[in-house]
């Protein structure tokens, strides 16, 4: 967690309409701010695509801040992009309410798949891990005991369910 923070870029600004926000070679483009009314709250947010190197829109993001009736101070809501080349993350700060124009903060976090690759691999070695020692288990029996004890298991189960249900019926 802590190497995830070490590579962290971001930047601050304030963009027009159109106007693009380049930060560790991802780049993002204010379309527009807008508002509505939702029945707990307030939403203010900000539309922004998310530019390839050759300049098309490889998808959008759209931070909010809420103002609920209840709270005098916003919560801001980011959005944020997953790839192979990290997270993007983007928060609205502050905006002109005639949307003329919209601060934003723009975080670029390139080692955070890195944390989730690792998991992975956490997770198929306890995977692998548990698999060898059933295997080891089940190696030292002959398919003669493997069947009994399969059998056994398979007569206690019924003998409790059987058991079970005249319980029930008794109680009922």
């Amino acid at each position: 967690m802590t190497a995830s923070g070490t590579f962290r870029t971001e930047r601050e600004a304030t963009l027009v309409p159109g106007q693009t926000l380049t930060v560790a070679g991802r780049t993002v483009r204010l379309k527009g701010v807008w508002g509505r009314e939702e029945p707990q709250r307030s939403v203010i947010g900000a539309t922004l695509d998310v530019l390839a190197k050759d300049g098309r829109v490889s998808g959008t993001l759209e931070p909010r801040m809420n103002f609920y009736r209840v709270s005098d101070q916003p919560v801001p809501t980011p959005d944020v992009r997953s790839s192979i080349r990290g997270d993007l993350y983007v928060n609205l700060m502050a905006f002109e309410p005639s949307g003329a124009n919209a601060t934003v903060k723009v975080i670029i976090e390139p080692l955070v798949p890195w944390i989730w690759f690792g998991g992975l691999v956490v997770v198929l070695g306890i995977g692998h891990g548990a698999g060898q020692h059933l295997a080891d288990v089940v190696r030292h029996f002959t398919v003669a005991e493997l069947q009994h004890l399969v059998g056994a298991l398979h007569r206690q189960t019924t003998n409790q369910v059987q058991h079970d249900s005249g319980l029930r019926g008794r109680n009922a």
